[in-house]
């Protein structure tokens, strides 16, 4: 077998192990009965549908290109391939500042300002991808060229600079150790996603044709897929599928808000503590538990806060964790 089909059967193997990847992780996500009320997992649902939509438009794309030689994207595509890019930078930042919020260091005014730096280039791009670049990615105006390259670059160092400034954050403010691994790792993975398509998107729109032909032999953006679905996966099995994702449990397990009832009173939590404790352990965010206590959000981060000094806990996960190990201590007696 020459090296040209070895690629080839590699790239094969490579994509449909990716897609496998993230169809379980999608599927995990969207069954999932709490996403839709946890910021935490609905965001990072929403960031492994964009990857899936990358990954798709990547590998169908790439296929294309190592056995005709021709990359080639209709309008559809071109639309589809900008979009899905800054909508997974958007996520991200989502996913993050679900854990800043948790621990009251979420900046609002920062995030404004980052939602509508988004807006503005994903608007740019798309306008971009209709107007002026054709199915080659090739701009044949001069000026035009320019215009779609300055973007693509501004694009490119927002959206990286953004991506560095969640992550400090998220160091910075001390999120639980293998949370903060998880978020380090991935961005810096999005970072580089990010950067090596704002170049790919640059050499085209010049018309180096042979970049996109010749990069399929060395371009790490497969791995760098690779790595990022596995570390999703892992800390969802880590974090969330390891506790949350369970059948429901049997006869003889004590139900969850029995559990919790049982640390209450150990603990000594208050009515409203016992209260909140439930709706945390749901996977509530703060917003949506002064809702539906009709109280203020900074009334529900003060009840937090004891309830986790309490406990002896710092997170919703390490709350879980508790409940689960509360539940294996009492099946066993």
């Amino acid at each position: 077998m020459n090296p040209y089909s070895l690629l080839s059967s590699f790239f094969i193997i490579a994509g449909a192990f990716v897609l496998l990847l993230l169809l379980i992780l999608t599927t995990l996500l969207v069954k999932h009965k709490s996403v839709g009320k946890s910021v935490t997992l609905s965001s990072l649902r929403d960031f492994t549908l964009c990857f899936f939509g990358i990954i798709l438009l990547y590998y169908f794309t790439s296929y294309q290109g190592i056995h005709t030689g021709v990359f080639q994207r209709g309008t559809l595509g071109r639309v589809a391939d900008f979009a899905l890019f800054i909508l997974l930078d958007y996520f991200w930042f989502v996913f993050i500042r679900a854990h800043l919020e948790e621990l009251g260091k979420r900046r609002k005014n920062f995030d404004k300002a980052a939602n509508g730096i988004l807006a503005v280039f994903l608007i740019l791009s798309v306008f971009n991808s209709i107007a002026f670049i054709d199915i080659n990615y090739y701009v044949a105006d001069p000026a035009e060229r320019l215009f779609v390259i300055s973007v693509e670059i501004l694009c490119c160092v927002a959206g990286s600079v953004l991506n560095m400034i969640y992550m400090a954050q998220a160091i910075k403010a001390g999120v639980e150790k293998q949370t903060g691994i998880f978020i380090v790792i991935v961005s810096l993975l999005t970072f580089s996603v990010g950067i090596l398509s704002g170049i790919a998107t640059v050499r085209l729109a010049k018309g180096n044709m042979a970049y996109a032909v010749e990069s399929f032999y060395y371009d790490p953006t497969s791995l760098i897929m690779i790595l990022t679905a596995l570390c999703v996966l892992v800390y969802l099995f880590r974090h969330d599928f390891s506790p949350i994702y369970f059948m429901e449990p049997a006869a003889s397990e004590l139900p969850d808000e029995v559990i919790l009832d049982l640390l209450a009173q150990e603990y000594g939590l208050s009515k409203r503590e016992r209260e909140i404790s439930s709706l945390i352990f749901n996977g509530d965010s703060y917003e949506a538990i002064a809702k539906q206590l009709y109280i203020s959000k900074l009334t529900v981060k003060k009840h937090v806060h004891n309830l986790y000094e309490k406990l002896d806990v710092s997170s919703r996960m390490d709350l879980i964790n508790l409940v689960r190990s509360r539940k294996l201590q009492e099946k066993e007696k």
